[in-house]
């Protein structure tokens, strides 16, 4: 998108951890194996060390 002229706007640490730590609650009652990680300012959410889609910002 940046090619259109939009800048990435990193996500909050604190968003990132607050999605993390609501799935670490899920993962122990389930065990899913959902994840959850930070890379390149968004946040990639995954299954079964795969990730499945990512949210970003951009402006």
């Amino acid at each position: 998108m940046s090619m259109a002229g939009f800048e990435l706007k990193p996500l909050s640490q604190s968003m990132a951890e607050s999605i993390k730590s609501r799935l670490t609650t899920a993962n122990n009652r389930v065990n899913s194996g959902l994840t959850v990680k930070e890379e390149n300012g968004g946040i990639c959410f995954g299954w079964m060390g795969r990730t499945l889609t990512v949210a970003s910002a951009w402006r």
